[in-house]
């Protein structure tokens, strides 16, 4: 016997039609949590930059203490939220070692400033907030 009612498959021009769709629908923001932050530092003074990761809640102590311990012009440029500690540190040391400005010391993993390094690329569509920068500048 042959089965009765509507057929079952879908047309395959109404699937193309479909995946079209779905291919030209523009890409979803990803919304990750601003736990830990990856940043860059800049001082005027020494030319140089400074990447590193913190609690996001400790960044401003961070400059504060970098302004005072290291150089007073210190100044945030960009940063970017992450969601995990491991990943935003696995960031840090792979962008310093980049740019060869790594150093362990023992347990101690130190970030050293360093001229035009090869990692600024990552930071130029971030802004001081964590946003990208076309979303900030909608925004303001």
């Amino acid at each position: 016997m042959r089965p009765t009612g509507k057929p079952y498959f879908t047309a395959p021009a109404k699937i193309e039609e479909k995946f079209r769709e779905s291919i030209e629908a523009p890409a979803q923001e990803l919304d990750i949590p601003d736990i830990y932050t990856v940043y860059l530092l800049y001082s005027k003074s020494k030319n140089m930059y400074k990447c590193s990761w913190c609690n996001t809640n400790n960044l401003p102590n961070k400059i504060r203490r970098a302004q005072r311990n290291e150089v007073a012009d210190v100044e945030l440029v960009s940063r970017f939220k992450v969601e995990s500690r491991v990943k935003a540190r696995a960031i840090t040391i792979s962008n310093n070692k980049m740019a060869d400005s790594f150093k362990r010391e023992g347990r101690n993993e130190i970030y050293e400033w360093c001229k035009e390094p090869e990692y600024l690329y990552v930071f130029e569509r971030w802004d001081k907030n964590g946003l990208r920068k076309e979303t900030s500048e909608l925004v303001t």
